[in-house]
């Protein structure tokens, strides 16, 4: 499945950017949620399984932002984690929730 150029997270659309090191902001992170430009960035040579995860936790600091949510960051990364990890062990969940799609 192809990367999406980007996403409409709680009613703003971010971009998604795979993107080098040199590129990161901040040297040793894998992904940066940037909600003043509206772009997530994920490190692009990480393992597929670990970008997605990457993504999916950049995905929750724009939730946490955007809807000004009092959660911190452990909290936050646990949260998503555990929702994935429920969505990629029960295929019957994902297709009860997504209608089949």
């Amino acid at each position: 499945m192809k990367l999406p150029k980007s996403l409409r997270i709680s009613g703003l659309r971010y971009s998604v950017q795979p993107v080098g090191n040199e590129d990161m902001v901040n040297d040793g992170v894998m992904g940066e949620c940037d909600y003043t430009l509206q772009r997530i960035r994920v490190l692009e040579v990480l393992h597929p399984q670990t970008f997605r995860t990457v993504l999916w936790h950049e995905i929750g600091e724009a939730v946490k932002i955007q809807d000004t949510l009092e959660m911190d960051h452990e909290t936050m990364t646990v949260a998503f984690n555990k929702a994935l990890e429920v969505l990629d062990n029960n295929p019957a969940l994902r297709s009860y929730l997504w209608g089949g799609k």
